[in-house]
């Protein structure tokens, strides 16, 4: 019934790996990457669509597709901050907050990625196209 006999043939029958052994470890295995599995589905599928939320309040949400083309400035803060969006991809091109970060991420495409403008309360998160209520820790 043994599938590796280390125990009978070795002077020092350190340990023996029996058939049973090898299946639960494989079992074990193959459980342990089925929720990865199904996240990576979802990090890789093609985004969606874009929320713009300003204050905490959703100001707008876009539609992220290839041959299009969009400026538009924030409105209700108190300077002024540009989005564009072109080719499926979305930045804050300009804006006049003190230290640029938000400007400074430059594009994001893949779901789940976010810009953030603390000065002015800007968020611009890529959605994809399913979006659950629950994370994976959750579940």
């Amino acid at each position: 019934m043994k599938f590796i006999t280390v125990c009978n043939n070795s002077p020092l029958r350190v340990f023996c790996i029996y058939k049973n052994d090898l299946l639960l470890i494989g079992t074990l295995l193959v459980l342990s990457c089925l929720p990865l599995l199904s996240e990576w589905q979802s990090f890789f599928q093609d985004p969606g669509q874009a929320e713009i939320w300003v204050n905490g309040k959703l100001q707008r949400t876009v539609t992220l597709t290839p041959d299009y083309h969009e400026e538009f400035y924030v409105q209700g803060i108190p300077g002024y901050a540009i989005i564009e969006i072109e080719n499926g991809r979305i930045r804050l091109r300009d804006d006049n907050s003190p230290r640029q970060i938000g400007v400074h991420m430059g594009w994001i495409s893949q779901p789940y990625e976010q810009i953030v403008n603390i000065p002015y309360k800007i968020l611009i998160i890529i959605k994809g196209k399913e979006h659950r209520s629950v994370d994976a820790v959750s579940q």
